[in-house]
Formats: C-alpha cells, structure tokens, sequence
C-alpha cells in the first residue's frame, strides 16, 4: 500500500494593498481579517498617509479657488474688527482702512491661505497618524482588555484613513456648490451660510457621515484584532469622539 502524499499546511492568502484599502469601504471585515492574520506591513498606513494628504492639498486648493469661500474668510476677518471697535480697541476710521487693505491684498491672502494651509495640513496628517494610532492603542489595552502591537495600531488608523481622504474629495465637491467652509455630508448642509456658529457649528459640523463612518471603521478594526464585539469597541471609539465634540463646543462658546 503507497503513502498518500502529506497534505500541505493551510496558508492564508495574502491580499494586496489595494484590495485592503477597497475593502475598509465596502468589505472592512476582510481588510480588519487580513491585518490581523497577515505580518506588519509599513504600507497598510504610508500609502494611505500620503493618500489623505494629496487629497487634502487639493481641497486647499480647490477650495480657496473659490471666491464665495474667499468672501467668507474675509468677513469673517471684517467681523473681528467690528468686534475690536466695539471694545474700543480699535476705531472705525481704523477698522474701515484695515478692510481696504485686505481688499487690496487679497490675491496675496489667497496665495497665503493656500501654501500655509497645504502645509499645516500635511503637518497634522502625520501628527494625528500618530495620536490616533496611540488611542486605539489605549482603548484596546484599557478599554478592551488587550493589548496591541502600536504599529498593528498604526495599521488599523492608517488603512481607516482611506474613509476621511475619500470625504476630503467629496467634501471640496460640496464647498464648491455651498461656497463655503462649513460644508460637509452632514447637517451643517442644510444650514443656510452664516446661519449658526459658535458650539452648535461645531456640534453640526461633527456629525459630518465621513467622520462617523470613520470611527465605525476604527472600531471594526479595533475589535477585530482583540477579539471583541464591534459595539464594544464602539462604545469607547464613538465616546471619546463625542467628547472631543464636546470640548470643541465648548473652546467655540468660550470664544463666540
């Protein structure tokens, strides 16, 4: 009697980069399944990093080619001398010759508003990979009860990423029709510009769709890789949002 020939050892199938980061949009169980089971990758959060900052340049970009955008930076800006001369601390003669200046500077304030913001944003991609990587490391340790690898953690916030680089685009595609700002595929859409401001802005502008699918996904991938429940790791990541939400409003009451 022959030996049957040895049966091979089961493999998992390696899945490539795009496909995970396809999936964090329409099958985020197999991209959270495949971090799990596959060795660190540095590209499961370099490529969408680099993403999510060529997306937000060009919502810069785009979005200070807009002249209804620039007329609200602008009266925004003409707002706060109204406010300094009714605290006395500056006259109207002033406050009117401060807003002829502006006028005359404003392809200059344009070209400022896109370089600095291209900059500083590009600056907080990087910082808030880093932070938010830390959180979802602390919510599964402390939170969750297990620990994670910080750079599992820096592949679950980096592969999430996709969802808010995809929301920058859809989000320039709203400000161009609104002319403005404060728009995004939330309610603060159907708030007239200017309408609100101060806290309920800031709490409008939070339930913004991308940013909550966003936490959903953090949470899919969080509980995936501890080996929880998604709403038990939804509790902590939608709680801590909410209460950044919270401190938002209330610096924007303190100010308004």
């Amino acid at each position: 009697m022959t030996d049957s020939p040895p049966v091979p050892a089961a493999t998992h199938a390696t899945t490539s980069l795009a496909g995970r980061m396809v999936n964090v949009l329409v099958a985020p169980g197999e991209t959270w399944e495949a971090v799990r089971t596959e060795g660190y990758r540095a590209s499961n959060w370099v490529v969408p990093l680099l993403m999510g900052m060529i997306a937000g340049i060009v919502f810069i970009w785009g979005a200070f080619s807009q002249p209804g955008v620039v007329d609200e930076i602008m009266q925004q800006q003409g707002k706060a001398f109204d406010k300094l001369v009714a605290e006395r601390r500056m006259t109207a003669d002033q406050a009117d010759k401060a807003r002829e200046q502006m006028d005359f500077m404003r392809p200059t304030i344009v070209a400022i508003g896109r370089l600095a913001g291209s900059a500083g944003l590009a600056v907080m991609a990087v910082g808030m990979q880093f932070l938010i990587a830390l959180l979802v490391s602390l919510i599964a340790r402390w939170g969750l009860g297990t620990a994670l690898p910080y750079r599992k953690c820096m592949e679950i916030t980096g592969l999430a990423g996709v969802i808010p680089a995809l929301g920058m685009l859809v989000t320039l595609f709203l400000v161009v029709i609104k002319g403005s700002m404060t728009a995004n595929l939330g309610p603060i859409l159907l708030v007239s510009n200017g309408a609100v401001g101060g806290p309920l802005q800031a709490v409008l502008s939070a339930l913004n769709l991308f940013n909550l699918w966003w936490c959903a996904a953090l949470s899919g991938g969080t509980a995936r890789l501890v080996g929880r429940s998604w709403g038990a790791a939804a509790a902590w990541v939608f709680g801590l949002y909410a209460l950044i939400t919270a401190g938002a409003a209330g610096i924007a009451a303190l100010n308004s």
